[in-house]
Order: C-alpha cells, then structure tokens, then sequence
C-alpha cells in the first residue's frame, strides 16, 4: 500500500535548506522490507543527516506519511530488540559453560586413571614370580513355571572352568585422552563356557557359582568366593509403542510398561594375595576395598555399576530372542589393582573420561567477552534512532509539539 501525502502541513524540514516540503515526493520508502517500486513514490521528510544518522534510517526509522511524526518501524523494533536478546543468550550460554564446564572433570580424570595404572604396573612388577590357579565351579538350577513357587529348583548341570592367564592386549581405553597412559600390562584369568540348549522362557534358573584358587600348582586348591544369581534379570522400562517392546526383545505389561530379559555374559571376581611369614604370597581372597567405592559390601565383582556404586560380579546383556538357544558366559578373575578396574572407576563404567574442558571454557569465555558489545551494539542504535524521530518529530511540531504531543519511539504508530 503506497501512503497519500498528508493534508496541507507543508513547513520544511531537516533543520535548515537540506529540507523538503511535505507533498514532494521522495524515493519509495520501503515499510518493514517491503520494496517500493521508483515509479511509484510515496510521500515523507528528507533530511540531510550524518553517517550513523543515515545508517540508523537504512534499518527502520519511518519518515512522516499519514500522520505528522516518524516512528520506528517493525523491523528497526525487530533488528534492537533481537540484537538486545541475543546479548543476553551469549551471556547466560557463557556464564553456564563456565560454571559447568569451569572445573577440570576431564583432566582430574585423566590423572587419577594414570595413578591407578602407575600402581598397577609396580604391583604386577612384584607378582611377576607368582603363579597362581583359579577355577570356577557353576551349578545350574531351574525350575519350570517362570515365577511360580509351586515349582522347587531342580539340579540341571554342574561345570568346572579352569582359568587361563591372559596377557593380550584385550581391554582397550575408549577414550584416547593425550595424556592417557596405556592400559598395561594386562594379567587377568580368564575361561568361556557355552551353556547349550537352555529354554529360558518357560524356565528360571539359577547359577550357584564356587571360586577356588591356590598359590601355586603344588598347593591345595582353597574356596574363594561363592555367589548366586539368576540366569536372566528381568529389566522394567518405559515403553507405550507395544511394536517398539516387542522388536528389542522384550513384552508388554500394563499400559506402558515393557519387560526386557537381560541374560548373564560376563562373571567376574577381583582378588588380592595375603601373605604368609615368609613374605610370599599364602593364598587369595576376595577383595572388595579397592578400588575404593561407597557399598564395600557388594563390591566383589569387576563391573561398575552407577545405581549401586559398586563392583558388582555379572555383567547382563538384553536378549533379543528369547527361546531354547546356547549361552556363552565368560569366567573371569582379576587383580584388584588391575589398571582396568581403575579405568572403570575413574569413568563410571562409560570408558569416557568427560568433555574437553579448554575448549568448552574458552568457547564460554569468547562468548561472554562478544556479548556486551552485542548489547551495547544494540543500545547505541536505539538511542540513535531515537534522537533522529525525536529531532525530526519537533520539527514537525514546530519545535514545540502539537496539542501536547511528546515524540517517543518506543511506541509504533501506524495511520
């Protein structure tokens, strides 16, 4: 819509011989980025103005059209008022990096994980000399009726592993910190053995399982540890999409509960030598103090575990079909200073040692430091803009308003 000039008001203006009369038309003044075409013109004040004056007009001080005073248009509102926000989203995105990201998670990391391997690998220089044996007896008992107590537990099968020491590089860090040491040596004892045939849908079943270990081969093999767990776990998640529940394995149960079996990989027992009168090593034990964790008393396994806090001793991973199939569990013993156990510890079990903290602070930081001249940026152009429709306003007022008019350009004013 192109605006008709304004009836008979036609002083000039712009403060002197730079002005134009009302009624003369100037080139198409474009309202809120719409183009006026020049064959078209409308109607307003010229006025001849300085550099940063001519810059505050390009984006959006309104000349005079139908009424008699200039405003600031939608998009200079727009352009300030974005400019203004975000000013004040730098400022608070910076100050939050800062104040999450500002202590060195990443790096106290990366330092306590080096110790534990550091430790490690003056323990296992001692221990080098040692040979001791470790075995695992595993008794499987079910029942049939999953949940049902009218069932009692049936002997099924008995299996003795005998450990293998294993020196391979196995375990392998996840995150490749530069100042990560190596995860070595590696001395660990480890046995796979493959349950075959088992119908774990229709049956529960138990794993009764007795660690033995002795010093050497010429000693007496001596009880470790005994444990009992339950062959699959049943994990209840969130899930409202029964299609969704069903394709990762599990059921429906309720409206939006889904049941997922996890079934047993992985058992593992940390150990430490005690030693004899004569300094050597005597036997073995269970040891469930280091590394250090909150429940001591259930921390005789390898497998950290966030929720508890501890080393549990069976790692469980979700089935995806569920029917008479072989189970493959891996046996595993361990050194309590093991580097690995650390490396758990030190992660919480994600292997990620935390976000790198230089980059994150110093993106914070750049972002605090650019926002106040966003800010400020925005400010001066508002009180430019301002002086220029207050200036332009008294002049049409001649100089001293009319019927009491103040000119504000706070407030947009539309014919």
């Amino acid at each position: 819509m192109y605006v008709q000039p304004p009836p008979a008001y036609t002083p000039a203006y712009g403060g002197g011989g730079g002005g134009v009369a009302v009624g003369q038309p100037v080139v198409g003044q474009p309202v809120c980025g719409q183009q006026t075409p020049a064959s078209q013109p409308s109607y307003g004040v010229q006025t001849t103005v300085t550099t940063t004056a001519a810059a505050m007009q390009h984006f959006g001080v309104v000349q005079p059209r139908r009424r008699k005073y200039a405003h600031l248009s939608c998009c200079g509102h727009t352009t300030i008022w974005t400019l203004m926000s975000l000013g004040l989203v730098l400022v608070i995105t910076g100050s939050v990096l800062l104040a999450v990201f500002g202590d060195p998670v990443r790096e106290d990391r990366v330092k306590a994980y080096n110790e534990y391997v550091e430790g490690w690998k003056g323990y296992i220089a001692e221990e080098k000399f040692s040979s001791p044996e470790f075995k695992v007896r595993s008794d499987l008992m079910c029942r049939e009726g999953r949940g049902r107590e009218t069932y009692a537990f049936e002997f099924v099968r008995r299996v003795m592993n005998k450990l293998e020491l294993e020196t391979r590089n196995t375990d392998r860090l996840e995150d490749k910190a530069s100042s990560a040491l190596p995860l070595e040596p590696q001395h660990k004892w480890v046995k796979s053995y493959t349950w075959e045939d088992l119908d774990l849908s229709r049956r529960e079943c138990y794993l009764n399982e007795t660690y033995f270990a002795r010093p050497s081969s010429s000693a007496a093999w001596e009880s470790l540890h005994l444990t009992k767990t339950p062959f699959v776990e049943f994990r209840f998640f969130e899930e409202g999409d029964p299609s969704t529940c069903e394709r990762k394995g599990g059921k429906l149960e309720g409206k939006n509960t889904c049941v997922y079996p996890m079934s047993i990989r992985k058992a593992c027992v940390k150990v430490a030598a005690y030693t004899g009168r004569t300094g050597g090593a005597e036997g073995y034990k269970v040891d469930k103090f280091f590394p250090e964790v909150s429940d001591e008393s259930e921390s005789s396994g390898c497998y950290y575990s966030r929720r508890s806090k501890s080393f549990r001793e069976h790692h469980f991973e979700r089935e995806t079909v569920f029917h008479t199939k072989d189970y493959e569990v891996d046996y595993v013993v361990r050194y309590s200073k093991d580097a690995w156990l650390g490396y758990m510890r030190v992660t919480e079990n994600s292997g990620y040692f935390g976000n790198d903290q230089v980059g994150l602070v110093g993106f914070g930081l750049a972002l605090v430091i650019i926002a106040p001249f966003v800010f400020v940026a925005s400010v001066v152009m508002l009180v430019l803009s301002c002086r220029k429709i207050k200036r332009i306003n008294k002049d049409v007022a001649g100089g001293g308003g009319v019927g009491g008019h103040r000119s504000t350009c706070f407030i947009t004013v539309w014919g």
